[in-house]
């Protein structure tokens, strides 16, 4: 009976031991998603365009083993970028920089995962270049940077549909 009794202790003390997760110091961005994928134009006013929103999500799920990710308080230096797919008319592509709040990791373990929204505005979506006058088609490549420089792999959002005017 006494066997039996250590052997159950042993057994909870094991499963109560979980392994942390082993993930690279460098960021990592899994996967990316939309809360839509049609928005209309901040300038279309048309009554089929109104039934469409005028913003939307963009979502990415990443892992960082140093748990290095996001800006420390009061900084606001940018270290998540979305850069549009369309070409300015200099010949560069738009690039946003947004700042991730910190995340404090728990505990000793300092590796972290999760999901970081940002929402964007028909501002930042909309399209007056004047090339596409219905629909334009678009997506957004992104990374992050961790505060010791690290930048993650790029990842592309699914096409996003604008209507314009």
């Amino acid at each position: 009976m006494k066997q039996v009794i250590i052997l159950v202790i042993t057994g909870i003390i094991f499963y109560g031991c979980e392994k942390p997760p082993s993930y690279s110091n460098v960021p990592i961005i899994i996967s990316t998603s939309l809360t839509t994928n049609v928005v209309r134009s901040f300038t279309d006013t048309s009554a089929d365009a109104l039934s469409l929103p005028d913003s939307l999500t963009v979502q990415i799920n990443f892992t960082d083993g140093n748990g290095a990710l996001g800006v420390l308080s009061g900084d606001s230096i940018p270290d998540a970028f979305l850069i549009d797919s369309r070409v300015t008319p200099s010949g560069q592509h738009a690039k946003d920089g947004f700042s991730i709040p910190y995340i404090t990791p728990n505990g000793n373990v300092k590796a972290i995962s999760g999901t970081i929204s940002f929402h964007l505005s028909s501002q930042l979506v909309g399209n007056e270049d004047g090339l596409h006058p219905d629909w334009d088609t678009i997506y957004y490549s992104i990374y992050v940077v961790d505060r010791n420089g690290n930048a993650s792999n790029t990842v592309k959002t699914p096409l996003i549909y604008i209507k314009n005017n």
